[in-house]
């Protein structure tokens, strides 16, 4: 199809792209804002070029709302949320000696966001930020700082990296890439924390499932599973290839305003 829209000459063989289309030319105020040329060629060629069908549309959007990225981005909001009021209390708390006024305008830096982020992974890692935040705020000045958190989560940020490999390694996480909330008060925060960890899970079985039947290249890679008497992979056997589907699913593609942190989150 896209040959057909080229130019056909004989010596050459171009494309003409549209960069300003306007799908309502009559109702425009102005001139419609211009697109990279390559963009426009990727989502034409993402189109479907055929109609879905209702069982089609069902399904397709049924993955989109109850997909791996979707839910990894709900659970990680509701833990932002349910740690804020600790990890504020946390911050304020050892930054005693700094200058009342760079204190109060901690929270409204754009960084302090990525700072309680850092300080979730680095509990993650079992490291101890109770201990541990206090002595990375006292071991040099911030006095002269003109942005405190951004300060602040390069430390914690290097601490966290320079902590023990072997630790690191055995962090708990769902299907072995997300990192888990250990514990949280509200009821209703950790069901909905419980829900979103099982439909992850759900998913990830299902993507990596699927691979195996399909004998996807990416899953081949991987070796032989063994299967048992019901034809079906078992849960440990399934393990390391549902961390893989992770990454297969949640790779290259592009962030949205649904996935994008909020203050608190990783």
């Amino acid at each position: 199809m896209l040959y057909v829209a080229a130019t056909r000459g004989r010596e050459s063989n171009r494309l003409y792209v549209d960069t300003m289309y306007d799908p309502d030319a009559d109702t425009q105020h102005g001139l419609p804002p211009e697109r990279d040329a390559g963009d426009v060629l990727r989502q034409v060629l993402e189109a479907r070029g055929a109609d879905q069908s209702a069982t089609e549309t069902i399904a397709s959007d049924w993955a989109e709302q109850h997909g791996i990225v979707r839910m990894w981005a709900e659970y990680d909001t509701i833990v932002g949320v349910a740690q804020r009021d600790r990890y504020d209390e946390l911050v304020t708390s050892s930054c005693a000696g700094v200058p009342a006024e760079q204190v109060e305008s901690l929270r409204d830096l754009a960084a302090y966001g990525p700072l309680l982020a850092a300080l979730r992974e680095a509990e993650v890692f079992g490291l101890d930020v109770e201990r541990g935040l206090p002595r990375l705020v006292s071991g040099r000045t911030l006095s002269s700082a003109d942005d405190v958190a951004a300060v602040l989560h390069g430390r914690v940020d290097r601490w966290v990296r320079a902590s023990d490999p072997q630790r690191r390694a055995t962090a708990d996480r769902i299907v072995g890439l997300f990192p888990r909330l250990a514990e949280v008060t509200d009821p209703d925060m950790a069901r909905a924390l419980e829900d979103r960890q099982m439909l992850i899970e759900q998913r990830a079985r299902e993507v990596a499932t699927t691979a195996v039947e399909n004998r996807h290249p990416w899953a081949a890679q991987l070796g032989s599973l063994p299967y048992g008497t019901d034809a079906m992979l078992t849960h440990r056997a399934l393990a390391p290839l549902r961390t893989t589907a992770q990454h297969h699913q949640t790779a290259d593609r592009p962030r949205s305003a649904a996935s994008e942190p909020l203050p608190g989150s990783n």
